[in-house]
């Protein structure tokens, strides 16, 4: 893979006390939970963002009622006190969850952003 294909990934990783810092920011409360549920709430959110914050997209990807899409955001939310609704935190979010793929910390089955 180029150098080009990963900037903001390659940005990230260039500091990895920024990287840790940047996760333990946006994930922390998340990070602490079980590994079922963390994983859960990582994926629906990641599928979100990338369905444009579409709930129906999302729910179909993931084969779950809209609800429960909409259950699992609020959850993220509670956790992490980030309003997922403001897209100007998506790229933080998005960049948190590449940096714990990128370090083994996420399971392959959570799909790449």
């Amino acid at each position: 893979m180029a150098l080009d294909d990963c900037l903001p990934d390659a940005l990230a990783l260039s500091s990895p006390e920024l990287a840790d810092r940047m996760v333990a920011v946006t994930f922390g409360p998340v990070l602490a939970l079980p590994a079922a549920e963390r994983e859960e709430l990582l994926h629906t959110t990641s599928v979100w963002i990338r369905s444009l914050g579409s709930t129906l997209r999302a729910a179909k990807s993931l084969y779950c009622h809209r609800n429960t899409v909409l259950n699992r955001l609020r959850r993220m939310e509670s956790l992490t006190h980030l309003d997922l609704s403001d897209v100007t935190v998506w790229p933080q979010v998005l960049l948190a969850l590449s940096i714990l793929r990128r370090e083994g910390r996420l399971p392959v089955e959570i799909d790449s952003v």
